[in-house]
């Protein structure tokens, strides 16, 4: 079924928009516009008219009909202008706006320098400058942030959403973020001064039906006339045969970015990228799922068999490679020294014998051991097309070589203070891949509702562990001390639910959560109180005074 941002959701990005506080300007409107285009300081775009992105991107961000309807003058107004009422180009005609977009970016640009033009080539190029960020962000923004909620309201106002069903808000809102995040290719770093990734808060409702052009003209205040131009009004009310499809995005990108994984990869990326490299490690703070990703690899059809070790300060290269020990032989002979295999040998020569068949060795918590002592002469053999001399025979084993079906996974927490060193020793011959906090599961499948002072309350704990976050990433500058969703994940029930008691809640929080966030006290003074307010930062046992000291501080997350 076809889904759309509601009415309600657009009326009110209009009205962020009319007082949001940035310059009352067309810039910001074609930034955006050339952000879709996949501007940046490295890559140049076209202003090419053929190009039908570049209408597209024109008509999400300003247009202001819908499509039953077609003016020749003044349909267009760039949101970052609906306080003034100023038009887009309100005296040219709908077919020539592209062509005049080259004369306005070098108009503008020629007074606030935004972008390195070529205006000599067929068509012109831009790219940003470098200076770009601080330019929008004194001369535009004003330094404020733009919602990422209302400019996804306002830009797919018309879009449809291909879903299976009426989606929840959340399952909506998840959407719509993650399709916004990509269309302008907007990045995490840019989320630190150009917008406010407020969606996990402030959700959008889902709707049958789209706004209407003429409303959104009616919330702007336009009466009769598009832009005033009564002499030159041309208006045409399109027969459904003549009229131009929405903007859709269909149900293979609605399934995709409704998935449960929040910001990370899905469980098939991570295997696709194992396959090409043969050896990936995931890392990512505590409890951000690395655990759960590999042993949903472990279980994957694709490998016949898969084994997990976990190294650790004395984790040895006998455990993993192999070496020789004393052994009893029975009760009267004495001991004698014996060859064995270790855990990498053991998997290497199953999968040498068995070629047809693909075999997987998980090590967890890799960085944790003395890389260089556990490998020793054999780490070479990880760049695959070596073959190792090994310092000693290990039962008759004298060269190792790993074999193309043979794949390796290793975990690592990012807070761990020896991950440089790992990354200097193996960096270059595995795949890296990051997982991060999951905010997305939290909100949507783990459940806190609480009875308090004659209320009901249903919290948002994605929401909330993302205020936690965005605090102590705001305090320490420093994301691998970020906490991950198992902080906020309880034991399932038997049906598979997430459900927390009060009394656990409690608990979880006092002794899990503040220990973590105390150990950061050493990095700086009082961030635990700035992170979750004096309080609740005192470990309150008392019931009734620890619920009123959190819902005093996330009162705004309850749904």
């Amino acid at each position: 079924m076809k889904v759309y941002i509601s009415e309600n959701d657009v009326k009110n990005s209009i009205d962020y928009f009319k007082n949001g506080g940035f310059e009352d300007d067309d810039s910001l409107g074609i930034y955006l516009m050339l952000k879709h285009l996949g501007i940046s300081t490295e890559n140049n775009v076209a202003l090419d008219t053929k190009d039908p992105r570049l209408q597209d991107s024109l008509d999400l961000v300003a247009k202001i009909t819908d499509n039953s309807e077609e003016y020749l003058y003044g349909s267009y107004m760039i949101p970052f202008c609906f306080a003034t009422g100023e038009y887009y180009q309100k005296g040219t005609q709908f077919g020539h706006l592209l062509g005049r977009l080259r004369d306005t970016v070098k108009q503008k640009n020629n007074k606030i320098a935004l972008y390195d033009m070529d205006l000599d080539s067929k068509p012109a190029t831009l790219r940003l400058k470098t200076t770009y960020k601080d330019t929008l962000q004194s001369r535009y923004l004003l330094n404020n942030k733009i919602s990422l909620k209302q400019l996804a309201s306002w830009i797919f106002r018309f879009n449809e959403f291909e879903f299976d069903t009426l989606p929840s808000k959340e399952e909506f809102s998840r959407v719509v973020r993650k399709y916004a995040l990509h269309y302008f290719h907007f990045t995490k770093q840019e989320q630190a001064w150009l917008y406010d990734d407020d969606l996990q808060f402030s959700l959008i409702e889902p709707s049958k039906s789209h706004i209407s052009g003429s409303t959104i003209r009616e919330v702007l205040g336009i009466k009769e006339s598009i832009g005033g131009l009564n002499a030159k009004q041309e208006y045409i009310q399109l027969d459904p045969s003549d009229q131009a499809p929405l903007p859709s995005v269909p149900k293979r990108i609605v399934k995709q970015y409704s998935a449960l994984i929040g910001d990370n990869p899905s469980k098939d990326t991570i295997l696709n990228t194992l396959k090409l490299k043969r050896q990936i490690i995931l890392t990512g703070v505590p409890g951000t799922g690395k655990s759960r990703y590999t042993q949903e690899l472990s279980k994957d059809p694709f490998f016949k068999k898969s084994d997990t070790v976990q190294f650790h300060a004395n984790y040895t290269y006998e455990e993993f490679i192999g070496g020789t020990s004393l052994e009893n032989t029975s009760d009267s002979s004495p001991m004698k020294v014996v060859s064995k295999k270790g855990a990498l040998l053991k998997i290497v020569q199953e999968a040498k014998e068995d070629p047809d068949n693909n075999y997987l060795l998980v090590i967890d918590e890799i960085n944790r051991g003395n890389i260089a002592a556990i490998l020793g002469e054999t780490i070479i053999a990880l760049d695959r097309n070596y073959t190792v001399d090994l310092s000693k025979p290990i039962e008759g084993i004298s060269k190792l070589h790993l074999p193309n079906n043979l794949y390796l996974v290793g975990t690592m927490n990012t807070s761990d203070r020896n991950i440089a060193f790992l990354d200097l020793a193996i960096r270059r011959r595995f795949a890296f891949i990051n997982l991060i906090p999951n905010y997305d599961f939290l909100s949507e499948k783990v459940h806190f509702n609480l009875s308090y002072s004659n209320k009901d309350y249903n919290f948002n704990l994605g929401a909330i562990l993302k205020i936690i976050n965005n605090r102590i990433y705001a305090d320490l500058k420093d994301s691998s001390k970020l906490l991950g969703q198992s902080y906020l994940i309880p034991q399932p029930t038997q049906q598979g639910e997430y459900n927390w008691d009060s009394d656990l809640f409690q608990d979880q929080f006092n002794f899990v959560i503040l220990p973590t966030l105390q150990e950061y006290e050493f990095q700086k003074n009082g961030i635990t109180a700035s992170v979750v307010g004096d309080s609740l930062s005192n470990g309150i046992l008392d019931k009734d005074e620890f619920y009123r000291a959190f819902v005093n501080q996330f009162s705004e997350l309850v749904r």
